[in-house]
């Protein structure tokens, strides 16, 4: 798992989310190749499949259920994150909640 960072992990949220590969790349602004790329760098990193896929349909594994779990929570965390840190420059804040 050499290679992975936040950034596969927020992609394979968006094809969840999407449920496509096409329509989360749009929203990206990411050319399909290169986020299907990505999704596979991921796959092979984790060592398992995170969709199924079937003429142009991705559903989730069992496995990509669980990993967006953790996408979504990790998501959220990172929003909470960068939101306090934009409050603490503007406020001068010494902590985060």
């Amino acid at each position: 798992m050499d290679h992975l960072n936040l950034r596969h992990l927020h992609y394979f949220w968006m094809i969840a989310r999407n449920g496509s590969i096409v329509r989360a790349a749009e929203i990206l602004k990411l050319s399909p190749q290169t986020l299907s790329g990505q999704l596979a760098t991921l796959e092979a990193n984790l060592g398992n499949a995170l969709f199924q896929r079937r003429n142009r349909s991705l559903q989730l594994t069992n496995f990509g259920q669980t990993v967006f779990t953790y996408a979504r929570r990790s998501s959220r965390a990172f929003r909470r994150w960068t939101i306090c840190c934009s409050n603490h420059r503007k406020h001068a804040l010494s902590t985060c909640p």
